[in-house]
C-alpha cells in the first residue's frame, strides 16, 4: 500500500498446513482480506502450486502486477494532486471576489450614508 512513490509495501501471507480445513478457515480469510481492502490495500494472489510448478513466471507475474498496481497508484495521486491544486484556486478566486465585493458593499454604503446626512443638513 504506497502512500507514496518512495514507499512501496510488500506483504506476504501463507497458510499452514491443514490451514484450510479449520470450520473458521474461509471466514478468517475473508475477514483478513475485507480489513486491508478497507486499509485500501490492493490484494494479489500467488498460489503456492502456480510457485513451485513454474516460480520464474510466477515471480514475473508478479512484478508485473505490482508494477501496474504501482503505475495506477501514481497517476491517481497526480490526478488527486490536480483536484486540491484546482480546489485551492478555487477557493482563492473565491475569496478574492467576496472580498471586493465587500469593498463596494461597504463604499456603496458608505456614500449613501454620507449622502443622507448631507440632505438632513438641508431639510432643517
Amino acid at each position: 500500500m504506497p502512500h507514496s512513490d518512495a514507499i512501496f509495501w510488500f506483504c506476504g501471507m501463507r497458510s499452514a498446513a491443514g490451514h484450510d480445513r479449520g470450520a473458521t478457515a474461509r471466514d478468517r480469510d475473508k475477514l483478513r482480506e475485507q480489513i486491508l481492502r478497507g486499509l485500501r490495500w490492493e490484494i494479489v494472489r500467488v498460489w503456492s502450486t502456480n510457485w513451485w510448478i513454474d516460480s520464474t513466471g510466477t515471480l514475473d507475474r508478479l512484478d508485473a502486477r505490482l508494477q501496474a498496481l504501482l503505475t495506477t497508484q501514481r497517476e491517481r495521486r497526480t490526478e488527486e494532486v490536480e483536484r486540491e491544486a484546482e480546489a485551492g484556486r478555487l477557493a482563492q478566486a473565491a475569496i478574492a471576489q467576496a472580498m471586493a465585493s465587500t469593498k463596494l458593499d461597504e463604499g456603496t454604503g458608505l456614500q449613501s450614508r454620507m449622502r443622507t446626512r448631507s440632505h438632513r443638513k438641508y431639510r432643517r
